[in-house]
């Protein structure tokens, strides 16, 4: 479909997503083999080069297969490929006897004079398939027509064995050495007999198509033990979840459906009987990744299922992980629960409500895997420190966009600082707001909003800054942010963030930018959660045929196997590096839900089709965690994941881009062998484990063995406070009780010892002037603004457009929001989610229908549906019209759901 047709599609009032791309013939399950691969360049004077493939990990009584292929760059300038690949299978060195050949074009009519391609299929790459019956093949690689630099890529991938650098004799004039790619998650499950059975894969996204033959088992029954939708009622007898676990149907909602009715409606497939539907299509494809036992298997077959479709405008997530966590408990499993989605809210530090929580519930055998986001071409994050009294200019930068007419930043800094602000607009003029001063100005053009120090969270004070124009931008434009700091009592840091994902707002100033032009600081929440293990994206493609058209080429995928430049880097807001593993996500084969409206943009045929991005990536892990459960239930597989991940040999490697490395499961299982649970032991820096509160403690860890992670419980509750590397942490206790404090230790295999500590903390003396107890509304003086006076701030409801300009990323949306109610001062304009798509340059684009909303904790923001239940920080200056709206939400927030 192309961009007038969507601008025919946006008229209709319930679309709420649409995109748009070439059809693909995508390479079926590269990502589950083992591969070799070895760029270099043909020139005039040397057009041809030979490569011996002679494999030596062929395991016994094994007559290997192997898939070879030879791609060539795209010139962008003169437009045409840079050289027209011919590949030959050959006997002997010389290549005298050829066993076989193919030429990499699309209309065999074409070819030079004199050549002949045996396989006349329209494929922009050569390809063979050969069965080897001796030690070694010889390969040969011709360029035809050479153009420009005359780039290609020769690709060998195997089912079957284990291929190594050393496996490939390179041509004497190579300077760069072949890389290691692939999962090898098809021989793992070979050799070790593993497809994750007895274990449990939980997903929360857009739902699935419970019909699907890759979710069913060799009996035709569905391997789906329950589904949770979220976004539908009971009736008819249907019933809903407990949500809690606690008994309370007060707290319950959604449908849910077991495995007995999903096997009841198989049969006709009755729609009528299981009313969940994936019209999106996000989640089917993301568990058909993970844990497809169809014709394009997933990593873990064998697995069972536990799906949540997620309601994406209430922000229920802690509530779906508990759910998840309490049926595999139930059912004596170890669970890998994915989440492939996000938001740009909230400082990224973990601090948030979700990345708590998740950091909490994990542990052994519970391990939740989270991609890492897709923004990687924005710059959304500056960072800096303001000296004392030395004001610091910022640049906001907005982009020229079609579609979008501004955005929101949000600054957080340290909460003993105070700070002045002074935005500079493009004319020249200027506009002020001091500390705790939330102001708005109606321009010409738009409204310019600066709420100064409004919010307060658990380690920051935020600002929020935002310049709405009446019209999409139509050039760039640039604002200046004078930053003051009026107190030295902090440290001067600040973290900016731009939290409009849908927007063109960007930081011009103080970021950093990769090598590979992706920016630094871009994940999402809740993957920057401590608990979390967050997914980045490498690629696995090179160039993409179109069905019934000439080849296409992607630039974006011209580096087979770097790291996507759309793919969200590290660090955190509170410094981490953030990402943990790469794997494969771009352009991934996997199960299309027959729910989804037909519109051939990544369609591959009616069951399956390819799309990009970390929500691909995530699933390619959730699965290879799967295979581990099933021989080491009691696992956290995130240190033994990133023990056994590869380094990139094709790039410099930074673990804020890449984590660990390339995702490998081959030989993973050979770290569990003769490994033990760690001892540990724990006390505190000091020797002292009682005193007076206030009181800092700080504990230490000490273990004979290699420890890689720790997971502290503070308070005795048995949940995890903080996850830290190193082996110590402290805490200020500020109440008087007997705590347990505990320390749990992963070494590298991802097994666990444990130790306890005892502390007496007494309470406090009482204050020789009590102060009265606090009201659960902090502020509730109506601040005065000299100038202007203050005025209703209206949410703006987004239009359906679309958009094919912000910086120069080709992606087309559509989106459409219920209406916004009219709030008062100082309500913020919703932040909006991130959506789990590619924004790269690239001909598919896949998008989360909404993403769940993390709310920023400085001034809360109306939910589409009325309310958001997880709100955090202090409350802004409110009248009493927003006192009693404050109150029902206190209520319904201590009912634990919206009303």
């Amino acid at each position: 479909m192309d961009r007038s047709g969507l601008r025919q599609l946006i008229q209709y009032k319930d679309l709420l997503w649409a995109e748009s791309s070439q059809r693909q013939v995508p390479d079926r399950d590269l990502a589950n083999q083992t591969i070799l691969s070895h760029a270099s360049v043909f020139t005039a004077q040397q057009d041809q080069f030979t490569y011996t493939l002679k494999p030596t990990n062929i395991p016994a009584g094994t007559t290997p297969s192997f898939e070879l292929r030879l791609y060539t760059s795209y010139d962008s300038k003169a437009k045409v490929p840079e050289a027209l690949p011919e590949l030959t299978l050959c006997a002997d060195s010389a290549c005298t006897k050829t066993l076989d050949a193919d030429v990499a074009v699309f209309d065999s009519k074409n070819l030079p004079t004199g050549l002949v391609d045996p396989h006349p299929k329209p494929l922009s790459h050569a390809y063979l398939k050969h069965t080897l019956t001796t030690p070694e093949v010889y390969l040969r690689v011709k360029g035809h027509n050479i153009s420009g630099a005359g780039r290609y890529t020769l690709v060998i991938s195997s089912f079957d064995v284990m291929l190594k650098q050393a496996d490939l004799v390179l041509p004497s004039q190579s300077k760069t050495p072949a890389l290691e790619l692939g999962t090898g998650a098809a021989l793992t499950r070979k050799q070790d007999g593993v497809t994750g059975k007895g274990t449990i894969v939980g997903v929360i996204d857009t739902g699935i198509d419970w019909c699907h033959s890759d979710f069913l088992d060799a009996n035709g029954k569905s391997r789906i033990l329950l589904l949770w939708d979220q976004t539908i009622q009971p009736q008819n007898g249907e019933v809903s979840p407990d949500v809690g676990n606690d008994k309370d149907p007060k707290n319950d909602f959604g449908v849910l459906y077991t495995k007995q009715d999903i096997d009841k409606a198989l049969a006709k497939c009755d729609k009528q009987a299981i009313r969940t539907v994936d019209t999106n299509g996000h989640g089917t494809h993301v568990t058909g990744i993970a844990a497809s036992s169809g014709a394009k298997p997933g990593m873990a077959p064998g697995v069972d299922l536990l799906i949540v479709k997620y309601t994406f405008k209430t922000v229920n997530q802690p509530a779906s992980v508990d759910w998840l966590l309490d049926e595999a408990k139930k059912r004596k499993q170890p669970i890998a629960i994915n989440m492939s989605l996000g938001s740009l809210a909230g400082p990224k530090d973990g601090t948030s409500t979700t990345e708590k929580h998740i950091t909490s519930r994990v542990g052994e055998g519970k391990n939740i895997i989270v991609s890492a986001g897709n923004s990687g071409l924005k710059s959304l994050w500056a960072s800096g420190v303001v000296e004392a009294a030395k004001p610091l200019s910022l640049t906001l930068r907005y982009l020229r966009s079609s579609t979008y007419s501004g955005g929101w930043y949000t600054l957080y800094t340290h909460p003993d600082d105070t700070y002045d602000f002074e935005l500079q607009l493009p004319d020249g003029s200027s506009y002020k707001a001091n500390w705790k001063q939330s102001q708005k100005w109606n321009l010409p053009d738009g409204t310019l909003y600066l709420y100064a120090g409004r919010g307060r969270l658990q380690n920051w004070i935020s600002t929020s800054i935002a310049y709405i124009k009446k019209q999409p931008a139509k050039k760039e434009e640039k604002l200046t942010l004078i930053i003051t700091r009026k107190s030295a009592k902090g440290d001067g840091r600040f973290n900016g963030y731009s939290t409009s994902t849908k927007g063109n707002a960007r930081f011009g100033s103080h970021f950093k930018k990769y090598a590979s032009g992706s920016y630094a600081g871009t994940m999402g929440s809740p993957s920057v959660a401590p608990g979390a293990f967050a997914i980045a994206s490498h690629s696995m493609r090179f160039v993409w045929d179109v069905a019934n058209k000439p080849f296409h080429y992607s630039s974006t995928h011209k580096n087979f196997g770097f790291l996507a430049t759309s793919s969200s880097r590290g660090p955190t807001g509170d410094g981490r590096f953030g990402v943990g593993i790469t794997a494969p996500g771009q352009y991934i084969l996997s199960s299309n839900s027959s729910d989804r409206p037909v519109d051939n943009s990544t369609l591959v045929d009616k069951a399956y089709r390819a799309i990009s991005g970390t929500s691909m990536s995530a699933p390619m892990v959730t699965g290879a965690a799967a295979l581990v459960l099933e021989k080491a239930p009691q696992a956290f597989v995130r240190p033994l994941l990133r023990a056994h991940a590869r380094k990139p040999g094709c790039c410099t490697f930074d673990e804020h881009e890449w984590g660990a490395g390339y995702l490998y499961t081959l030989g993973i299982f050979d770290r569990l062998k003769n490994v033990t649970k760690p001892s540990l032991q724990i006390k505190t820096s000091s020797g002292q484990t009682q005193g007076q509160a206030p009181l800092k403690m700080t504990f230490v860890a000490t273990s004979t063995d290699t420890i890689v992670e720790y997971h502290w419980d503070l308070d005795g509750d048995t949940l995890t406070d903080e996850i830290t590397t190193k082996p110590e942490i402290s805490k200020t206790y500020t109440k008087g009780a007997m705590f347990d404090v505990h320390v749990i230790g992963y070494n590298e295999a991802g097994m666990s010892g444990s130790a306890k500590l005892t502390i007496s903390i007494q309470s406090p003396p009482p204050p020789e002037h009590p102060e009265p107890e606090p009201s659960e509304v902090v502020e509730t003086k109506v601040e005065k603004v000299a100038e202007p006076p203050r005025e209703l701030i209206v949410e703006p409801t987004p239009e359906a457009t679309v958009d094919a300009s912000v910086e120069k990323e080709d992606v087309v949306e559509v989106s459409r929001e219920a209406p916004k109610e009219r709030v008062k001062e100082p309500q913020l304009p919703e932040r909006e989610p991130l959506t789990e798509s590619s924004k790269e340059k690239e001909p598919v684009h896949e998008a989360v229908k909404e993403s769940p909303k993390e709310e920023v904790a400085d001034i809360p923001a109306p939910s589409p549906e009325g309310c958001q239940c997880h709100v955090e920080g202090g409350a802004a200056p409110v009248d009493i019209g927003m006192l009693f709206g404050l109150l029902f939400l206190f209520v319904a927030f201590r009912r634990g759901r919206c009303p």
